[in-house]
């Protein structure tokens, strides 16, 4: 059981995240896109301008890989909370329509 509540935990957690993403303004949304693209951008001319026997070639290049995969994974699992919040689970579905008929019995007897 205790599996059952980590996943579920984690589940409401992502489907939370995904519902307050969906209700952020498209402007906003954009912005935030390009101010990260932007980091990783500086960071690639930078890259770009370093002479081959530069000593800070191979950190400058990790530091653009570490970007860019931060860019990537950042968008990658925005999209995946906003995607799970408009089709959650079949096992959430369920926890969550229990939770609402919970709910609704608690507020017919008052409490």
């Amino acid at each position: 059981m205790e599996v059952y509540q980590d996943e579920m935990d984690r589940q409401l957690d992502l489907y939370e995240r995904g519902r307050v993403l969906r209700t952020m303004p498209s402007e906003a949304w954009q912005i935030i896109k390009d101010t990260i693209h932007s980091y990783t951008e500086d960071l690639d001319q930078q890259v770009r301008h370093i002479a081959p026997g530069d000593s800070s070639v191979v950190p400058s290049q990790a530091a653009l890989y570490a970007m860019n995969s931060f860019e990537e994974f950042f968008l990658q699992d925005t999209q995946a909370a906003i995607e799970f919040a408009v089709h959650p689970s079949p096992e959430l579905s369920e926890y969550l329509v229990g939770v609402r008929e919970s709910l609704d019995v608690l507020k017919a007897q008052g409490v």
